[in-house]
C-alpha cells in the first residue's frame, strides 16, 4: 500500500536524521553502520507500511534495526578479566511510533525495545553479557513490577555458559528513560567509550540532532513524572540538570 503523505514526511525527516548520524559514527571509524543506513532506505520506501499491532490503521512511523555494531577500546577500569582490550557491542532496536505525536507531551511510543550485547575480546576468546531498555506492553497484566520502561541486567547472554556462583535472575527492573537508536547509542558510548563520547559531543550535528528526539521521547516521560508534583520554574533551585543526566544536549 501506498503511505500517506502525511506520514511519509514524518518518515523522510527521520530517515535523513538516521543517514547523518550514521555518518557521524563513520566520522569516528567505531560502527557498521549499514543497518542504520537500511533502516532510513525502508523509512523512505512508500511500499513499507507501519500500522497499529492488530489494526489496519497504518499512521505510524518506525524501524526494526538488528546487528548495528560498534568497535570500542576499552579503558582498564573495573573490566574482568583485565586481559581484555577491545569491546565489541552489538544493538538490537525496534520501534513503533505514532506519526502525530512527535515532539509533544504525550508518549510517542507504541512499541520499543532495546538490546544489547557486550562483548569483551582478548587472547584467549570473548566474554560477554548484556542489557536491554524495554517498553512494558501495558494490555498484559503481571504481578511483577513493571515500569513501563525499564532496564535489566543480563548477567548471561549465552544460556549454555557456565554461571558458577553469579544469581542469574530477569529483576529488578529499574525505572529508566525510553530510548530510541540515537538516543540508545549514546547512551552506550557515554557508559562504554566517554573518551569518543565527548569527542562526539564536540561536533555540532551531534547536537542538531540529537535535540530533536530528546525533545520528543523524553520530554515527555520527565513532565509525566513531574506532574506528581506542584511544578513551578521559580521554585527550583537545584542547579544540577546535567548532572542529573549528563546526556542531556544544550
Amino acid at each position: 500500500m501506498n503511505v500517506p503523505a502525511n506520514v511519509m514526511k514524518i518518515r523522510l525527516d527521520r530517515a535523513s536524521e538516521l543517514t547523518r548520524y550514521a555518518q557521524l559514527l563513520e566520522k569516528f571509524g567505531i560502527a557498521n553502520t549499514f543497518p542504520l543506513h537500511d533502516a532510513a532506505q525502508k523509512l523512505r520506501d512508500k511500499t513499507q507500511a507501519f500500522h497499529k499491532p492488530k489494526t489496519t490503521d497504518y499512521s505510524c512511523w518506525g524501524y526494526d534495526i538488528e546487528g548495528l555494531t560498534l568497535y570500542l577500546p576499552t579503558t582498564g577500569r573495573h573490566i574482568h578479566p583485565n586481559t581484555i582490550t577491545s569491546l565489541e557491542i552489538t544493538i538490537d532496536t525496534k520501534i513503533l511510533c505514532d506519526h502525530q505525536i512527535w515532539n509533544t507531551f504525550s508518549d510517542p511510543f507504541i512499541q520499543m525495545n532495546f538490546r544489547t550485547v557486550v562483548r569483551g575480546i582478548d587472547s584467549t576468546g570473548n566474554y560477554s553479557f548484556g542489557f536491554h531498555i524495554d517498553r512494558h506492553d501495558e494490555s498484559i497484566e503481571t504481578d511483577e513490577i513493571h515500569p513501563i520502561y525499564h532496564i535489566q541486567y543480563l548477567p548471561r547472554t549465552d544460556p549454555s555458559s557456565q554461571s558458577g556462583q553469579v544469581l542469574l535472575m530477569d529483576t529488578p527492573r529499574m525505572m529508566h528513560m525510553p530510548v530510541d537508536i540515537i538516543l540508545g547509542v549514546d547512551l552506550v558510548l557515554a557508559n562504554f567509550s566517554p573518551e569518543i563520547w565527548h569527542k562526539m559531543r564536540d561536533e555540532s550535528e551531534y547536537h542538531t540532532i540529537f535535540k530533536k528526539y530528546q525533545e520528543s521521547f523524553w520530554r515527555p516521560y520527565i513532565h509525566t513524572f513531574a506532574n506528581n508534583w506542584a511544578f513551578n520554574n521559580g521554585n527550583i533551585s537545584w542547579d544540577g540538570k546535567h548532572k542529573i543526566c549528563p546526556n542531556l544536549s544544550e
